[in-house]
């Protein structure tokens, strides 16, 4: 026998499910609407870096707004992709051409991977 479900009830049931997987030990983790976790932990071994271009005249700075990363199928290489324009001006007010960029930045991440 077929049981025909709207879509709204199966939601309701899988919805229902997952509730009852959740445990105690979650205190430290949110559950996202797609069933998905977040947490504000680092993942075991991980660092944090702040996006520093690495530029002459600034060479502080670092943006900000990273929006997505790709992993290259070997898992060696990581690309983060920032989001919105760098405008950076001179002490004379006038924006500084060469410096005023969007970043992706790659990194080297063959150490991390798991052999």
């Amino acid at each position: 026998m077929k049981v025909h479900m709207p879509a709204i009830a199966l939601l309701t049931l899988l919805a229902a499910c997952a509730a009852i997987q959740d445990h105690d030990d979650d205190a430290d983790r949110t559950r996202l609407p797609n069933a998905q976790f977040i947490t504000p932990l680092a993942a075991p071994g991980s660092t944090f870096q702040a996006l520093n271009p690495g530029l002459k005249d600034f060479p502080g700075y670092t943006v900000g707004q990273a929006m997505s990363e790709a992993l290259s199928p070997d898992g060696k290489t990581l690309l983060i992709l920032t989001s919105g324009y760098n405008r950076l001006n001179g002490s004379d007010g006038k924006q500084l051409e060469a410096d005023s960029n969007e970043y992706v930045f790659v990194y080297d991440v063959s150490e991390a991977v798991p052999r």
